[in-house]
């Protein structure tokens, strides 16, 4: 799936329509968004443009950002089946950053303000939202249908540390930190409001999976003791993200606060190692990248629940 010289898939919706990116080693590096539902990919981006696709919703449609120009400015983008439509800004040439969509069509992720500082913002028919004016620099990542969003900020409060936060209705909670962690991220919300991310303390490889609920902070299980990262969570509460075995990096799957490497239930996977599992929609589809061996290859991957 995705075609050009690497491959991955980074968002799936509940009708299992798979969005991702391919990169054409053309000496020119482009970044290009692809959209798949059975047969061939469909290429959804402009010709010569780099393209980071984030999310896609039951709607089908899919936002990403693009990155274009000597400057490499970002432009956030919204469409459905190959028409990419850019978002606004807070100013014209400001960069911006569309990370994830519900399925009302509302849409969150960052914009630089008139300061050039990175907000978390929220966009309603286009029009771009600080969720949070006191902060300095911050970063929306996820919305569920209630439209609470989690991400990140950091500020003078904070220590100018990264802090998960869980934003509704106007408001905006810094969550709750592991002991003895000072940075942390929430990267994705359930409609239940079970949120995924991880806490870091400063110590290289010592990233920590996590999730939020009922206003705590509890660590996931990491797989043989060492670092790893929750990326997606849906609404049976099953969450994938990566970990690593040894030197390599694999996608996981927790399951009842149970951990388990992905790679070891694929049929007919020789030869191919899912290095990380971005997404997760509510049949248990989960979409990612694998290394493919003998190719030498990265290769976007959907992964069916047997």
């Amino acid at each position: 799936m995705g075609e050009g010289s690497s491959a991955c898939a980074t968002a799936i919706n509940d009708r299992g329509h798979v969005a991702g990116a391919s990169y054409i080693d053309d000496g020119n590096s482009i970044l290009r968004a692809f959209y798949w539902y059975g047969g061939a990919p469909i290429d959804i981006g402009p010709v010569n443009l780099r393209i980071d696709v984030t999310g896609i919703n039951n709607r089908c449609e899919v936002v990403s950002f693009t990155r274009s120009g000597t400057d490499r400015a970002r432009l956030s983008s919204v469409g459905t089946y190959g028409m990419l439509q850019p978002l606004g800004a807070w100013l014209p040439r400001m960069e911006a950053r569309a990370y994830d969509i519900n399925d009302h069509g509302i849409i969150v992720g960052e914009s630089d303000d008139e300061e050039y500082r990175t907000c978390p913002t929220l966009w309603w028919r286009s029009v771009p939202y600080n969720l949070d004016d006191t902060s300095s620099y911050g970063t929306a990542f996820a919305i569920n249908n209630k439209s609470e969003v989690v991400g990140d900020t950091r500020n003078r409060d904070t220590g100018w540390e990264e802090r998960a936060f869980h934003w509704s209705d106007g408001v905006l909670n810094l969550l709750p930190l592991l002991p003895a962690y000072s940075t942390s991220s929430a990267v994705d919300i359930n409609d239940a409001g079970l949120t995924i991310g991880w806490c870091w303390n400063g110590v290289l490889g010592n990233t920590r999976p996590c999730y939020w609920a009922n206003g705590q902070v509890f660590e996931l299980i990491r797989y043989n003791g060492n670092e790893g990262r929750a990326n997606a969570v849906n609404e049976d509460g099953l969450i994938v993200g990566y970990g690593m075995d040894g030197d390599y990096q694999i996608a996981v799957i927790w399951v009842d606060d149970v951990v388990y490497n992905m790679n070891k239930y694929i049929v007919n996977g020789a030869g191919y190692r899912v290095y990380s599992a971005y997404d997760i929609n509510n049949h248990g589809v989960v979409v990612g990248g694998a290394y493919n061996e003998a190719q030498e290859t990265w290769e976007a991957v959907v992964l069916y629940p047997m």
